[in-house]
């Protein structure tokens, strides 16, 4: 026995107006159900009723984007107009807290700088895979952002070469006389200065 299919919860809200008018429109025009058309007026109501409720959400959402984009506007003149006020208070207050209070507007913290930095500790040289090289390492230094390597030939009494910088806590020490004893040391580099330079260590260059 056939029985009619809705597939009321898969329509959207369109569809699902569009499929009840066209509903109403037939059985009015069907002479099958003539004597159901009190029926067919009632829920004709209700369908109509849905309708209006549609139009008028429809409204409603246009005003809602365009209230929205109004929002937005002035929101951002806003910020721009404090930003103004807050140039003015800068320059009344010439860095004094009281007054930047008064105008009811919180404090920008500054950033605390580092202290000196230390200089770098365990400072160690090994022989390299790679010929006229040694390989440096040490421990990293907080608020550093590189080190600066140095080697010379002897001990004491030898001036210092800079090789280069290492963004880490180690270096490939490279063009060396392979064979040759070195002697290194390193210093950390950051936003407070320099730190002191480490102690150095010897290695022989592959």
């Amino acid at each position: 026995m056939a029985k009619p299919r809705l597939n009321l919860r898969s329509k959207k809200d369109a569809p699902l107006k569009s499929f009840a008018e066209q509903v109403i429109r037939s059985m009015r025009d069907s002479e099958y159900f003539a004597d159901y058309q009190d029926q067919v007026d009632a829920v004709d109501a209700v369908v109509q009723h849905y309708a209006e409720s549609l139009t008028e959400q429809a409204s409603a959402e246009s005003f809602l984007r365009a209230a929205t984009a109004r929002k937005q506007l002035a929101r951002k003149a806003t910020e721009e107009g404090l930003t103004q006020l807050a140039l003015v208070v800068s320059v009344v207050a010439k860095g004094q807290g009281t007054v930047i209070a008064s105008a009811a507007m919180e404090l920008k913290h500054e950033r605390k700088r580092l202290g000196k930095l230390p200089a770098p500790e365990n400072l160690s040289s090994e022989t390299s895979e790679w010929e006229g090289a040694c390989e440096l390492s040490w421990e990293p230094v907080h608020g550093s952002s590189i080190y600066e390597i140095e080697y010379r030939l002897q001990p004491v009494d030898s001036p210092w070469q800079h090789f280069g910088y290492s963004t880490a806590a180690k270096c490939r020490v490279t063009g060396l006389v392979p064979g040759t004893l070195y002697f290194f040391r390193v210093r950390a580099i950051g936003s407070a200065g320099a730190s002191p330079w480490s102690g150095q260590t010897q290695k022989r260059a592959a």
